[in-house]
């Protein structure tokens, strides 16, 4: 009775413990599973971002260039511009020579 109380007792116990054995090692299964997903998600995020880096700096780059472009454009616009107001003045003054010369004759 006794006895047989204790047998009964060890054999839950025996239940309990592999129980817990199975579930400890179903948890780590399960943490190990996780932890090789999370690595994978972090390798494929950092790749994500090495692209994307890249890109933006491809683009950056395009960009600079055709700002460089656009800004070379807008100087010879301004050297033509301001090559153009020369003649003028010029032409004005030998306009306003031509009419002092005519004037004093």
């Amino acid at each position: 009775d006794i006895e047989a109380l204790r047998q009964e007792t060890r054999a839950e116990i025996a239940v309990t413990n592999a129980n817990i054995e199975s579930l400890r090692q179903e948890t780590n299964a399960n943490i190990e599973s996780l932890r090789q997903e999370t690595k994978a998600e972090i390798a494929s995020v950092r790749a994500d971002v090495e692209k994307l880096s890249l890109k933006t700096t491809a683009e950056i780059e395009v960009l600079r260039q055709e700002t460089k472009t656009e800004i070379a454009q807008v100087h010879a616009k301004i050297e033509t511009t301001k090559n153009g107001i020369v003649l003028w003045v010029v032409g004005l003054n030998v306009t306003l020579v031509g009419l002092t010369i005519a004037i004093i004759d």
